[in-house]
């Protein structure tokens, strides 16, 4: 009998995750995101601006969705400069459309660009909470935005100066491993999260990968690097919400997971042509199939418990050096 890393039979849309637009210090509107996402071949943009909650449910149409949420932050200001001032970066995504009620109210809290004026008219539950860089006041808000209908995925932890222990008393939903704006500064998370995961993290964390894009013109594009592709029951608001808080949803700057299932022991991934295709562990072992001399789209490995550990992941690099990621999966639940 086949078990499914993804369920079977569902089809994979592909999402940008974080995004700006004019609303805060992005320099695109959101008409002219989506024209632009939708014309790359992507089903989705969660639109995130800093701090204001404003919905964009007018873009959703048969061919696009546009996910409604904004990234929060939580800085540490005394004694350190801006570059070395460590901060918690949060994007929130509502669990439903037609929402707009955020949590957390403090007005004077980082509102760069235009993201300022839109504070008077938002929405908020709640008195207003001046934020407190400490554990308990992250997981206050985490817990606020859970109770309040909304997904929660920590941004780009290494620009943020977190290491991995920082984050495992936090109760996120998915954490970000690719971060196109962040890449082409030589920052780049997969290592974050195997950390995490070696340190006890939670197993059911979605991985995102996105752009956190603001567009400005700069000689390197920020858009249209990294991405999710989540494996949805339908083609609606919920049903790549739904799926993304069941952890269906493997991320990607290029290659493709096409499948991946467990049958008589073995694991076997179908991908696009890629160079190499790994399996990740809880230990040192890791299984490897290389292209030599040309590619590969298919491998299979034993599921050897006792030689994975409590886990296992899969990586997929391409010719050009991308990567493919999927979140850490529980060997016993495939064993």
């Amino acid at each position: 009998m086949r078990k499914y890393l993804f369920p079977e039979g569902r089809k994979f849309y592909k999402a940008n995750l974080h995004c700006h637009t004019v609303i805060s210090d992005g320099k695109k509107t959101p008409e002219e995101i989506k024209a632009m996402y939708v014309a790359e071949g992507y089903d989705a943009v969660a639109f995130t601006d800093h701090e204001a909650l404003v919905l964009h449910d007018d873009l959703t149409d048969d061919r696009f969705i546009a996910l409604n949420g904004y990234e929060t932050s939580i800085k540490e200001y005394e004694g350190h400069t801006d570059s070395h001032m460590k901060v918690h970066h949060l994007c929130l995504i509502k669990r439903r459309p037609h929402d707009d009620v955020a949590v957390c109210f403090y007005p004077e809290n980082f509102t760069p660009g235009n993201c300022k004026s839109y504070i008077p008219f938002l929405r908020y539950t709640g008195e207003r909470t001046k934020y407190e860089f400490t554990d308990k006041f992250v997981t206050h808000l985490i817990e606020e935005a859970h109770a309040n209908g909304f997904l929660v995925h920590y941004n780009h932890p290494r620009w943020s100066l977190m290491t991995a222990d920082k984050l495992l008393s936090l109760p996120f939903d998915g954490l970000e491993l690719c971060n196109t704006d962040c890449r082409y500064h030589g920052d780049y998370n997969a290592d974050v999260y195997e950390d995490y995961l070696r340190l006890g993290g939670s197993l059911n964390a979605y991985v995102v990968g996105a752009d956190d894009n603001h567009n400005a013109g700069v000689s390197i594009s920020d858009s249209f690097g990294a991405f999710t592709m989540i494996a949805a029951r339908e083609f609606s608001y919920e049903g790549l919400t739904d799926a993304l808080a069941e952890g269906n949803a493997y991320v990607s700057t290029g290659p493709s997971i096409l499948s991946a299932y467990v049958e008589e022991g073995a694991l076997v991934i179908k991908t696009s042509p890629a160079s190499h295709i790994l399996l990740h562990s809880e230990g040192r072992k890791l299984c490897a199939a290389h292209g030599v001399g040309g590619y590969i789209d298919k491998a299979a490995f034993p599921l050897d418990e006792a030689k994975l550990g409590k886990y296992f992941r899969i990586e997929v690099i391409d010719a050009k050096g991308e990567h493919a990621y999927t979140r850490a999966y529980r060997t016993a639940d495939f064993a």
